[in-house]
């Protein structure tokens, strides 16, 4: 059977280390900032029946905070179309965990297939297929506003032990969504991401579940059926929900605020500028619980380089540029 390999060529978010620290207060500040690379070795790992490989690229230069990096999948499959439709999956999958481990979108600027036979010199020619910036995996990712949210990471490598395929189809499926959450530059696609993420995870949730019976339009609970006698009792999703948060470390008051948010997407409010304000204050919140359920749930360690996601202190952006306004005019004292 014939050897395949996938490679790709990724857009890695570099590692910002601090050099300098600006003291507010009783908080010291990052005031400078040295780009670090976060693949500094090869990694090897198997993923299902594909060796995947994952090796920095120092040579290239990458505009902005990214570093670029090569990542190669190796397996055996019967023909192309096979190897591609064992192969993307697992690609999609490692991107996804790259992604989560940075809290930021990894892009891919070219995915190629090549078929090695057991013959193969090097040298010869093989037959394989190229796919230049690649829509399934290219991500556009924008930070929010540094007055409402601040992410934190731990100074380090990522690693493709942490790529690892959870036996869960939701957890899977819930670090997608995430993931997609990163990528948009809307503040409101953002919240409609993290929310699906989330219920994705608080279904597999048997501990949060909260049920009632049937309340009819006259607020009269009908708790057996009138024709039948069978219960009415039946999950209640908000309740459920917001008990997978609570369950999450998130307050029973921003609990239900993220429910009542939830429910502009029904439409059945007119969205005011209010709703926009509250939108930038609870995703973050969001986004922090469901950082934390992925975390638990793939049994990655509090010691891994995974960023904490928080709101940042309403009046600490004004003491910061109160602080550098100071700082500015004490140098122009010092240089007349």
């Amino acid at each position: 059977m014939p050897t395949f390999l996938l490679t790709a060529s990724l857009d890695v978010p570099a590692d910002l280390v601090p050099t300098g620290y600006l003291t507010v207060g009783n908080i010291r500040v990052p005031a400078s900032f040295v780009k670090r690379s976060r693949v500094h070795r090869e990694h090897t790992v198997k993923l299902g029946e594909a060796v995947v490989t994952l090796t920095p690229e120092p040579g290239i230069t990458v505009d902005g905070l990214k570093n670029r990096a090569s990542l190669r999948l190796r397996s055996e499959h019967p023909d192309c179309e096979s190897a591609l439709d064992h192969l993307l999956p697992v690609l999609e999958d490692v991107i996804d965990s790259l992604a989560l481990q940075t809290n930021e979108g990894v892009r891919t600027r070219r995915v190629c297939l090549l078929e090695l036979p057991d013959d193969a010199q090097a040298g010869d020619l093989v037959d394989g297929l190229q796919y230049d910036e690649p829509l399934q995996f290219m991500a556009k990712y924008t930070r929010l506003d540094g007055g409402v949210i601040a992410t934190r990471a731990k100074p380090g490598d990522i690693d493709l032990a942490d790529a690892r395929l959870s036996s869960s189809g939701r957890l899977q499926r819930a670090r997608w969504w995430y993931v997609k959450g990163l990528d948009t530059e809307y503040l409101l696609d953002k919240l409609i991401a993290f929310w699906i993420a989330l219920e994705t995870l608080s279904a597999g949730s048997r501990d949060t579940k909260r049920s009632s019976v049937y309340v009819a339009p006259c607020s009269h609970e009908i708790p057996d059926c009138p024709q039948c006698g069978k219960p009415t009792k039946k999950e209640v999703q908000g309740g459920s929900h917001q008990a997978y948060l609570r369950s999450l470390g998130v307050s029973a008051e921003t609990a239900a605020e993220l429910w009542k948010l939830r429910q502009l997407v029904h439409g059945q409010d007119r969205f005011k500028k209010n709703d926009l304000v509250q939108m930038a204050r609870l995703t973050p919140l969001l986004q922090s619980a469901v950082l934390q359920a992925l975390r638990t749930g793939f049994q990655i360690s509090l010691d891994a380089a995974l960023p904490q996601v928080e709101p940042m202190p309403q009046d600490l952006r004004a003491r910061i540029r109160q602080a550098l306004t100071d700082e500015d005019a004490r140098v122009a004292q010092l240089n007349p």
